[in-house]
């Protein structure tokens, strides 16, 4: 994956479609999009095909970089490469979204089943970004 730190004029906010009481900060919504070029596998079901993953990328107004990441494949892990040029960055933190079955959900009775946890399988190098994405994940990771 090529990510750049040179955004295109290309504001993405939504706000004014949301509802008030549904605006929670989102780090993509309001940031100036950067160009990604993103090459991965496919994963089959049934005879269909989709990419196993999928990526968005912005800068938001202090300077940081957010990365999202969906790894679409429920079995298998994926190993990605973010190649960061433009910017300067020296820490990287995330947060991933997964379960330990696909049709994992919360309930009244269990309303953190699934949740976002601190992720730690990011390793900035130099120029470089190594991930491992676990199975059926968005990952969110920013470099600041």
């Amino acid at each position: 994956m090529w990510l750049s730190g040179h955004a295109k004029e290309h504001r993405a906010s939504h706000k004014d479609d949301i509802p008030p009481h549904r605006t929670a900060p989102t780090v993509n919504h309001d940031g100036t999009l950067l160009p990604i070029d993103l090459e991965n596998d496919t994963y089959e079901f049934e005879g269909k095909s989709i990419p196993a993953l999928n990526a968005s990328a912005s800068r938001d107004e202090q300077g940081r970089i957010h990365i999202t990441l969906c790894n679409l494949d429920p079995n298998q892990k994926a190993s990605v490469t973010c190649r960061i040029q433009g910017a300067e960055v020296s820490r990287v933190t995330g947060r991933v979204l997964t379960a330990d079955r696909i049709t994992a959900h919360n309930t009244f009775d269990r309303p953190d089943k699934v949740r976002p946890v601190p992720f730690d399988e990011a390793e900035l190098g130099r120029g470089t970004l190594p991930i491992t994405l676990p199975p059926r994940s968005v990952t969110a990771i920013e470099l600041s």
